[in-house]
Protein backbone atom coordinates (compact mmCIF):
# COMPACT_ATOMS: atom_id res chain seq x y z
CA UNK A 1 0.00 0.00 0.00
CA UNK A 2 2.79 2.33 0.71
CA UNK A 3 4.41 1.53 -2.66
CA UNK A 4 1.37 2.47 -3.99
CA UNK A 5 0.78 5.36 -2.46
CA UNK A 6 4.57 6.58 -3.37
CA UNK A 7 3.81 6.01 -6.93
CA UNK A 8 1.07 8.01 -6.92
CA UNK A 9 2.69 10.82 -5.38
CA UNK A 10 5.79 10.63 -7.56
CA UNK A 11 3.11 10.52 -10.55
CA UNK A 12 1.51 13.49 -9.34
CA UNK A 13 5.01 15.30 -9.04
CA UNK A 14 5.77 14.81 -12.21
CA UNK A 15 2.57 15.89 -13.73
CA UNK A 16 2.70 19.00 -12.05
CA UNK A 17 6.35 19.74 -13.06
CA UNK A 18 5.11 18.89 -17.11
CA UNK A 19 2.36 21.42 -16.87
CA UNK A 20 4.47 23.63 -14.58
CA UNK A 21 7.19 23.82 -17.72
CA UNK A 22 4.72 23.78 -20.61
CA UNK A 23 3.39 26.32 -18.85
CA UNK A 24 6.63 28.66 -18.45
CA UNK A 25 7.66 27.51 -21.95
CA UNK A 26 4.49 29.19 -23.29
CA UNK A 27 4.79 32.20 -21.39
CA UNK A 28 8.65 32.31 -22.54
CA UNK A 29 7.60 32.26 -25.84
CA UNK A 30 5.07 34.68 -25.91
CA UNK A 31 7.06 37.10 -23.87
CA UNK A 32 10.02 36.60 -26.12
CA UNK A 33 8.35 37.14 -29.42
CA UNK A 34 6.63 40.67 -27.50
CA UNK A 35 10.40 41.24 -25.97
CA UNK A 36 9.25 42.27 -23.12
CA UNK A 37 11.19 40.14 -20.58
CA UNK A 38 10.59 42.69 -17.70
CA UNK A 39 6.87 42.14 -17.77
CA UNK A 40 7.99 38.21 -17.93
CA UNK A 41 9.88 38.57 -14.79
CA UNK A 42 7.22 40.51 -13.03
CA UNK A 43 4.46 37.64 -13.69
CA UNK A 44 7.37 34.85 -12.45
CA UNK A 45 7.40 36.86 -9.14
CA UNK A 46 3.72 37.15 -9.01
CA UNK A 47 3.56 33.22 -9.37
CA UNK A 48 5.35 32.89 -6.70
CA UNK A 49 3.67 35.13 -4.50
CA UNK A 50 0.72 33.41 -5.24
CA UNK A 51 1.58 30.13 -4.71
CA UNK A 52 2.90 31.43 -1.32
CA UNK A 53 -0.27 32.32 -0.27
Amino acid sequence: MKDLLISIFRGFLIGVGFVLALYLCSKIYLFGISGSVKEFSNSIGQMFIDIAN
